[in-house]
């Protein structure tokens, strides 16, 4: 089975680099009364840049050759982010996919069959999402649940054995 990843709030996390602080819940405004994408969309380079990368974003580097991830982000902030995969993704190799919708990504996804972490809240369906745990999205009932790097390399793990 074929997993890919979000990018913003799994791999990157761009959100908390904003806001200064945890993220607690979407939407969450930063000290200027700006969302997150408000206050990207004002100073791109500066946020989508430097944002730190994840443990998660570490655990894939020592453990797996290349990744694919799908984000969806405004086109205005893609040349920023593809300068952030360029200097954070190494030695990794991966394969980036933009869209322009949570829903056009879902379909990807389901199109190749295949399951995402992600921490998005507000999926229609999550059959095919791993939910990488916040507590923005605790409300969220999905099958699969991750806190941690450990939850997550057990999933991976059993997945891909499972369709082997």
């Amino acid at each position: 089975m074929r997993i890919f990843f979000d990018l913003d709030g799994v791999l990157r996390d761009l959100a908390g680099f904003v806001l200064g602080e945890e993220v607690v819940y979407w939407n969450q405004k930063t000290i200027y009364g700006k969302t997150v994408p408000e206050a990207v969309t004002e100073k791109p380079c500066e946020y989508l840049i430097f944002a730190p990368s994840t443990i998660y974003l570490d655990y894939l580097k020592d453990n797996f050759k290349e990744v694919t991830i799908i984000s969806n982000q405004p086109i205005s902030w893609r040349k920023y982010t593809d300068i952030w995969l360029r200097v954070n993704m190494p030695p990794l190799k991966y394969c980036i996919i933009y869209t322009d919708s949570n829903s056009k990504k879902l379909k990807y996804i389901d199109n190749c069959k295949a399951m995402i972490v992600d921490d998005y809240p507000f999926y229609e369906n999550y059959d095919r999402i791993i939910i990488l745990d916040a507590p923005y999205n605790r409300h969220i009932k999905a099958s699969y649940r991750i806190h941690d790097i450990a939850e997550l390399d057990y999933l991976i793990k059993s997945l891909i054995l499972k369709n082997e």
